[in-house]
């Protein structure tokens, strides 16, 4: 299996394509990608406190939000109850119905079986900080019990809030996709994760 100049103990899941955001729950080889990549962070965090997972790449495109949605869901199966949150401001999230109403704080709340999904929105006048501390406060409250918390942050390099989150949470999946043209410091990125105490897991390799 290739790897990456991202010096990480293990590849934990190689994905064969990544079709688009809009992706639905049917069996295949697709989704039993995600059931595998769910055994092996379920295998991880029972050794650590906590139960969080912040899932990040380096640039828009990598397929992160899909990984951190489709994992959310394939964890849900494995080990239930499972909080997703999408801690990217202004990003697009992946096949999860919109459906619910909106609250006061402009986060929208939905529940499904044993899948729950928070979807931060920014609110006018909350700051940066203001914005990593109240996703930084939820992940606390609830990791600390049965519930898994997934976080889909921004890409990494326009935005410091997964550096913020990674070691706040159990362990760190880095999505990247390679052979797409683009120089990306998958090196130093690793290096400043080790700077700030993070766990990482892995790498998802998107090949799509």
């Amino acid at each position: 299996m290739r790897t990456l100049p991202l010096p990480v103990e293990t590849v934990i899941e190689r994905l064969s394509r990544i079709h688009g955001l809009d992706v639905g729950l049917d069996e295949g080889p697709f989704l039993e990608s995600f059931r595998l990549l769910a055994l092996n962070v379920n295998h991880m965090l029972e050794q650590r406190p906590g139960r969080s997972i912040l899932v990040m790449s380096a640039l828009p495109g990598d397929g992160r939000t899909l990984t951190a949605t489709l994992l959310a869901r394939a964890m849900a199966d494995l080990a239930p109850p499972v909080l997703l949150i999408h801690a990217d401001p202004y990003g697009a999230r992946a096949g999860v119905p919109s459906r619910a109403p909106a609250e006061a704080n402009g986060s929208t709340n939905h529940e499904n079986g044993h899948f729950f999904l928070h979807d931060y929105k920014p609110r006018a006048g909350l700051s940066p900080r203001e914005f990593l501390g109240d996703v930084i406060e939820t992940v606390e409250e609830l990791s600390s019990g049965v519930m898994t918390t997934v976080i889909d942050t921004p890409p990494c390099l326009n935005s410091t809030i997964a550096f913020g989150l990674a070691a706040k949470v159990s362990g760190v999946l880095y999505v990247a996709r390679p052979g797409s043209g683009r120089r990306v410091p998958h090196a130093d990125i690793r290096t400043q994760l080790d700077l700030l105490g993070a766990t990482v897991f892995g790498v998802v390799v998107n090949e799509g």
